[in-house]
């Protein structure tokens, strides 16, 4: 007669975990021992993450110490950085027109409403929003006064 798999399966567990769960009971404890391992208090603090006051570190003179060897108001200087907007990435896709369009909606059939529907706002920004090339030498014409 063979034994279903499953069934050799509960036994082993069983045979692993009964002893852990508290049904087989432990030779080499008392029933004293068990009384104090459960009225032991238990400790249950919360864990403080926040930052330590600067004072409790270090001493009002030893920070003033520190301030006035690290900055001269005599020679502060200002920087000034410029830098480049990294542009948005549009949030919705960019659908192509013309032909192309019935293609990307089959490609994409929850979004094929988009092929009739007009550009998005975040997409609409960014056409014809170049900044001037100040480093390009071609001036439009100035055209007369009227």
């Amino acid at each position: 007669m063979r034994t279903h798999p499953i069934v050799l399966y509960l036994c082993v567990a069983a045979g692993v975990w009964i002893p852990h769960l508290g049904f087989a009971g432990d030779p080499a404890q008392t029933p004293q021992d068990r009384a104090a391992v459960q009225k032991a208090p238990t400790m249950s603090r919360r864990l403080d993450l926040r930052p330590p006051k600067i004072n409790d570190l270090f001493s009002q003179a030893t920070i003033d110490r520190m301030l006035s060897a690290s900055r001269d108001r005599d020679t502060i200087e200002e920087v000034e950085v410029e830098g480049r907007r990294t542009p948005v990435t549009p949030r919705t896709p960019a659908v192509p027109g013309g032909i192309l369009a019935p293609f990307w909606a089959l490609a994409h059939p929850t979004q094929a409403w988009r092929i009739l529907a007009p550009l998005p706002p975040d997409q609409a920004a960014t056409i014809g929003n170049t900044p001037p090339d100040a480093t390009d030498s071609y001036r439009p014409p100035v055209l007369p006064a009227r």
